[in-house]
Parts: structure tokens; C-alpha cells; sequence
């Protein structure tokens, strides 16, 4: 609301500095816009004038004061100070829209949280299906190729946006599809294949916190100690859940779990630097264009590689549809809707704070394997589970 106040104050002739109306319910403290008019208000700032010490003058026109209409007839009141006089300025019963327009906003970013954190949390466990049975080397292509071919084609009445995209920003635009795509991939699949999927989404967790110190290094983001607070209180949470489950690994798995551990924080890293490398896209092109030339790009630098690598169509034949669910889900569900989700998050929001709400998603996984597989709720779930949410909460205060 703050910003509505400042647009609607930058566009009023003779504005000088804007304070609260104490006659006001809801009145801000920094002053501007005041939501609810008391209802039996019939003070002095109904009246136009504001029973407060004037302020210096500073030349301009001079005591004129404006009618302000009953508070019943208007649905927001900016005061302003000009040349000595405070004055009441009011927003007409139309502006309801804009208003209403402002918390839309705001609820419609929630819900594209929402869905990217549910869609996130269905990641692991998809792509376990997957890996089972379709090459490392191919899946990539096949996942982010056709993932870019459907974007594109739904995208192409705007193609020119993202052909301007890639005429204006290439360098920018490979690296994100580099970060993204082939680098992350190796480390995401791999890691997927040996580790447990608990640490999949344990370690995914720590996204926020790398996020944080890049954007903090590059000086995109300042480095605020209630947000570190929540993503270590994040973190926490997440490690509390992993715990429980470390009891049940064997002696002779954790070589493979401690690899496929490293696997995965490269995945974190390179995650990471996707997410910072693709805001200013986002932000300067939309966030289509970027998600689309992203795999796009990203699936040809894969391509390389695939057509390098041992297999051949016969394997592809062989692998069961269980597992080319797991990868229609990847592609589809997980890749278009999920990652266009984020773009657009990362448009409204800073990196750091869409990352944080992503690490809900580890948490909908285990809820997902308790509903789907029948796992038990463990004390380190439910005390684990209510510390990440509390470090989002937390990591999300601005």
C-alpha cells in the first residue's frame, strides 16, 4: 500500500512531504495512504485542513487549502503539506478498483508460490523413476527439449519478444541455459540416482542460503539478519527431518550416499547461480522469453553429449512406462508449469525469498510419501516440518 500512496503522491501537483492523519483508522505511520475512513468520523481532515504544527515554507503558491470530501465518500486520504498548510487530498470511490487491484496482486504472488512449492515438491520423486531406467545422457534433451518445443508453441504470436531476447542478450541467455540445463542435470541426476531422496530435498533446502551469498557477493541483495535467521532456521528444519532418517542407512551404502551427497550440492550451486543469472532476463524480457530460450538453448548444449554417449533406441524401448511417467511429469508438469511459476515469482519477488518458500516443497515430498507409500510421521518430521515453515516465514520479512 505504501507504494500506491507514493505513486498516487509523485502525481499531485504541490506535494510536499506526506504525513498520517491521526483522524484516521488504519492510518500508516510513515504516512500516505489511510485504508478505512472511520465511520463516524467528522474531524478536521474531513473538512480539508489538519490540526497539526504547518511545516516551513518553502515558497510556491501559497495557504490555499482543498475541500476534502466526507469520509464515506472517499475511499483512500493522502495529506501533503504545501508552503505551510497541510492539506487533505482524496482518492474518489473509483480508486476502489485500484486498491483492489494492489491486494489481487498480492494474493495472485501467493498462489504462484503456492503452486511452485506443490509442483517442486513432486521433483524427486518423478525424476527417481526416471533415472531408474532412462540414460543420464538423454533424459536432459528429451526433458528440456520438448519442454522449450511446447512454450514455443504456445509462445509463438509473441516470438518476436523472445527472438529480441536472443539478439540483445546471447551471452546472458547461454549462460543461464548453461547453469540451468547441462550443469545442473549432471549434478541433479546423478546425486538423484545414489542418494536417498530425503537428501535430495534436505540439501535443495540449503538453495536459498547459497542464493543469498551470491546475490550478497554480486551486491544484488543486501544481507539482511532476519532473513539469515529464517534460512538457517530453514535449514535446520530440513536437517532435523534428514536426521531421522540417517538411522536406517547401512555401513555399505554411504559411500554411495556421501557421493551422490556431493553430487547434489553441486546441483544447490549451480541452481543457485541459474536463479541469479536469469533475474535480469526475467526482469527486462519477461518471463517466458526467458524460460523458453533457457531450455531451449539448454537442450542443445546437452545435445553434444547424447549424441556421444553408448545407448541406442533399443534401450529406450526397454524402459517401462512407469518411468516415461516419471518423465512426462518432469517435462510437463514439473519443467513448463513449475519453472514458469518461478519465473514469474522471481519477477515480483527477490531471488532469496522465492527460494526460501521453495524449500516448502521437501516438506510436500515426505507428505507425498506418507499419503502415496505409506510412510510413517516420525517426532523429527512434525519438529522439523514447523521449523522450515517458521524459517520461510521468516526469510520472506523484508
Amino acid at each position: 500500500m505504501l507504494k500506491l500512496a507514493e505513486s498516487f503522491i509523485s502525481t499531485s501537483s504541490n506535494v510536499a512531504t506526506p504525513i498520517a492523519c491521526p483522524r484516521f483508522e488504519g492510518a500508516s505511520n510513515d504516512g500516505g495512504i489511510v485504508e478505512k475512513p472511520a465511520e463516524d468520523e467528522d474531524g478536521p481532515c474531513s473538512r480539508g485542513v489538519v490540526e497539526t504544527a504547518p511545516a516551513q515554507p518553502s515558497g510556491g503558491q501559497g495557504g490555499r487549502v482543498a475541500t476534502c470530501p466526507t469520509p464515506g465518500e472517499s475511499v483512500c486520504s493522502v495529506l501533503k503539506r504545501s508552503a505551510g498548510v497541510t492539506t487533505c487530498d482524496c482518492v474518489a470511490a473509483n480508486s476502489a478498483a485500484t486498491v483492489s487491484s494492489s491486494s489481487f496482486r498480492t494474493r495472485e504472488t501467493w498462489l504462484i508460490l503456492l503452486g511452485m512449492a506443490i509442483l517442486g515438491s513432486t521433483t524427486a520423486p518423478a525424476a527417481k523413476l526416471a533415472v531408474a531406467e532412462i540414460p543420464l545422457t538423454v533424459l536432459p534433451v528429451i526433458r528440456f527439449g520438448a519442454a522449450g518445443l511446447l512454450l514455443l508453441v504456445w509462445f509463438w504470436p509473441r516470438r518476436r519478444e523472445l527472438i529480441a531476447l536472443l539478439s540483445e542478450r546471447p551471452g546472458r541467455a547461454w549462460a543461464t541455459a548453461a547453469f540451468c540445463v547441462p550443469i545442473n542435470q549432471a549434478f541433479f541426476l546423478s546425486g538423484t540416482k545414489l542418494a536417498p531422496t530425503s537428501h535430495v530435498g534436505f540439501l535443495y533446502a540449503t538453495c536459498p542460503a547459497v542464493v543469498l551469498v551470491l546475490a550478497w557477493l554480486l551486491g544484488m541483495e543486501r544481507l539482511k539478519p532476519v532473513r539469515v535467521a529464517g534460512i538457517l532456521v530453514t535449514v535446520l528444519g530440513m536437517a532435523i527431518i534428514t536426521w531421522g532418517g540417517l538411522k536406517d542407512v547401512s555401513s555399505a551404502g554411504l559411500e554411495s550416499l556421501l557421493v551422490g551427497d556431493l553430487l547434489l550440492m553441486g546441483a544447490v550451486v549451480s541452481w543457485a547461480a541459474y536463479m541469479l543469472c536469469s533475474k535480469s532476463l526475467i526482469e527486462s524480457h519477461g518471463a517466458f522469453p526467458t524460460l523458453i530460450s533457457t531450455f531451449l538453448l539448454g537442450a542443445l548444449l546437452c545435445l553434444p553429449f547424447t549424441l556421444a554417449a553408448s545407448w541406442d533406441t533399443q534401450m529406450l524401448r526397454a524402459v517401462s512406462w512407469t518411468a516415461w511417467a516419471g518423465m512426462i511429469h518432469l517435462t510437463v508438469v514439473v519443467t513448463v508449469v513449475g519453472l514458469a511459476l518461478q519465473n514469474l515469482a522471481i519477477r515480483r519477488l527477490e531471488t532469496s525469498q522465492v527460494a526460501a518458500v521453495g524449500n516448502l516443497a521437501p516438506i510436500l515430498t515426505l507428505i507425498w510419501a506418507v499419503l502415496l507409500f505409506g510412510d510413517a510421521i516420525t517426532p523429527q518430521l512434525i519438529v522439523g516440518g514447523t521449523a522450515t515453515l517458521v524459517g520461510v516465514f521468516l526469510a520472506n520479512r523484508s
